[in-house]
């Protein structure tokens, strides 16, 4: 920070500001009434013009993650990760710096920037990042999105997380879920020594590198004093959410008790649903005006020592030029306005309540017929990818089984998921180093119960002969053997199995779904994929399956209007299961098919209050 050697002069404050709730509070809505629309209507449907134009071009209709290197090598691919970059930084930067702004102006000039201005002052300082450095705060962003498992919820890049079939392997090992917390940890610590970059690139103009390193310094000397700060403030707001999440329970329960009619009944509980939920929306939508008002009330107290007008002097590094210097009009009646806001979303409760109870069957109680997969044959009910696995499976009523095709040395076919037999049963050696007698031979240790029997390997043979009419195969082309003639292999066993009704052939890799559904239309295909941008309708398969982050019910939607079946992998978390067995789905895949059963037929039975109270969980 430089001092102007000219003669002190105050910025002569027009008026004097406290921090009075409703005003600030009104004015936070007042800017999130006017950009949210603008990024809704404007910003994200420009951007998804141009993703699908850059897709098109390049000869695809979408992206997806069968398909995506090729893409990214191409021109039209990095014109897309640059245009992506330029959206995150304008996203997430305008934002932040707009929040900046109000409370730096409230502090320096003494007055509130109405909603308007402080958007254009915020879309002024973005100049700033035009500088090689702000590669740095992508790569952060890029890099704790998906280690944290905190989606960017906007448009594309909602999908930017770590598929949860990676995290389950990081989970499962000691090793890697220890990595894991220590790579968060690191992140969460770097977050909180440069959450002031924003701050010192608007207020003192310089680069995204410089700023970082600023801020750097700046909290190691002050991290006590902004835990003080900052601390209480945040326990007040995760009070409230809960005191509005525990109350809204409370008032659930009370109304299901009441010896009223049903649609009366109903009435209340959608209600109180309604207000629940938008309460604890409010109090989120205010949660980063909020933050950011508070960080930026520390950091002018303690790196410029400012805390009131009166304290600024005339420091040509502080000086907000993005703001005219006149005092802005501002609402003489923000308690009177917010009343008439609140009354205004009462009454769209009542109404929303009143719906809700005349159609409570067709919304909260949907009639559903999902089909349950067995994961690797199986899932836990037997060794994987065995006979015994698959059996099991068909003992349980499960629908389907999906399983992994390898093919051996001597050109037949077994089934295993890993490159090499290592992890299931302790053997070194892949399948394509083996004959398929060699391969039956190895015992498969059955891992979800390890006091029960092991299992062999099996064949693809097996596999038909014992699913013929008794269980539908989801059959996945794996590893380094899946190439056109795996399909042509395999197409021919289902033919001659008479398998074509029960038998659908999978992978990840689109080209052999591409090269499948044009050769053998009359067979059955499906696409597996953990992310797609684009028109996800056209992507090639007559059952398109999506990992479960990667699902989203509008998507599942617009995909099942086409007449393909959608199928949701790997559903194995408890919260999982509880989620998507509420879903307008066709199948889900899973290595517990039993507590998905479960799941559906305790979905089936559930009372009115546990539908509203899962809705609201949601």
């Amino acid at each position: 920070m430089q001092q102007n050697n000219n003669e002190e002069q105050a910025f002569a404050p027009p008026i004097s500001i406290d921090n009075d709730f409703w005003l600030d509070n009104w004015l936070f809505i007042k800017y999130q009434l006017l950009t949210k629309p603008i990024l809704a209507l404007l910003v994200l449907p420009a951007f998804s013009v141009i993703m699908k134009w850059l897709i098109r071009s390049s000869g695809r209709t979408a992206l997806s993650s069968g398909d995506y290197i090729s893409f990214l090598l191409s021109p039209q691919g990095f014109a897309l990760l640059a245009i992506g970059i330029v959206f995150i930084v304008v996203a997430i930067a305008t934002d932040i710096l707009a929040f900046v702004i109000i409370e730096s102006t409230k502090r320096t000039r003494g007055y509130r920037p109405n909603a308007r201005q402080t958007l254009i002052a915020a879309f002024k300082t973005l100049p700033l990042f035009l500088h090689p450095s702000v590669i740095l705060l992508v790569a952060y962003i890029a890099l704790v999105v998906p280690l944290s498992g905190v989606g960017i919820s906007v448009g594309a890049f909602s999908q930017f997380k770590i598929p949860n079939f990676i995290t389950d392997v990081i989970f499962r090992s000691p090793l890697y879920s220890t990595l894991y917390y220590v790579a968060i940890g690191i992140f969460i610590v770097l977050g909180v020594f440069l959450q002031f970059t924003f701050h010192i690139m608007l207020l003192e103009k310089v680069s995204p590198y410089v700023a970082m390193k600023r801020s750097f310094v700046f909290m190691r000397h002050n991290l006590w004093g902004y835990i003080k700060h900052i601390l209480p403030p945040l326990l007040i707001v995760t009070i409230t959410l809960i005191a509005i999440a525990a109350l809204t329970y409370f008032g659930l329960t009370l109304v299901n008790g009441l010896n009223i009619e049903i649609l009366a009944r109903r009435f209340g509980l959608v209600l109180l649903l309604l207000i629940g939920a938008a309460l604890l929306a409010f109090v989120t939508f205010l949660a980063l005006p909020f933050f950011l008002k508070l960080t930026t009330q520390f950091f002018l107290q303690q790196y410029f020592h400012i805390s009131k007008p009166s304290d600024v002097r005339n420091y040509d590094s502080l000086v907000l030029t993005y703001l005219p210097d006149e005092e802005r009009a501002q609402a003489t009646r923000p308690k009177t306005i917010m009343a008439g806001l609140t009354a205004g979303a009462l009454l769209l409760s009542v109404g929303g309540a009143m719906i809700g109870a005349a159609f409570f069957d067709e919304i909260f109680r949907p009639k559903h017929h999902i089909a349950v997969v067995a994961h690797r044959g199986g899932g836990d009910l037997g060794p994987e990818n065995t006979v015994a696995g698959l059996q099991a499976a068909i003992d349980q009523g499960v629908q389907w089984s999906e399983f992994d095709v390898q093919r051996t040395k001597d050109g037949g076919y077994v089934i295993n998921h890993d490159k090499d037999f290592n992890r299931v049963a302790g053997v070194d050696k892949t399948p394509g180093d083996l004959t398929v007698s060699e391969a039956t031979e190895i015992p498969v240790k059955d891992l979800f119960n390890p006091q029960k029997p092991s299992g062999s390997v099996a064949t693809l043979d097996d596999y038909f002969k014992t699913a013929k009419g008794k269980i539908g195969l989801f059959i996945e082309l794996k590893g380094v053997s899946a190439d056109h003639q795996m399909v042509d292999d395999v197409a021919k066993m289902i033919k001659e199995y008479g398998v074509e009704d029960q038998a659908v052939i999978l992978s990840l890799d689109y080209d052999i779904i591409q090269y499948a559904e044009s050769t053998y239309p009359e067979l059955l295909t499906g696409f597996l994929y953990f992310f797609s941008v684009g028109d996800s309708t056209n992507l090639v398969g007559d059952f398109l399956i999506m990992e479960e982050e990667e699902a989203k019910q509008d998507k599942i939607d617009e995909i099942r209007a086409t007449g393909k079946k959608v199928v949701v992998w790997t559903v194995n978390k408890d919260e999982s299961i509880e989620k998507f067995v509420q879903w307008d789905i066709d199948g889900l895949i899973t290595d517990f098919p039993g507590k998905v059963q479960q799941g559906l037929q305790r979905q089936a039975g559930l009372t009115d209050l546990d539908l509203v109270l899962q809705a609201f969980s949601l």
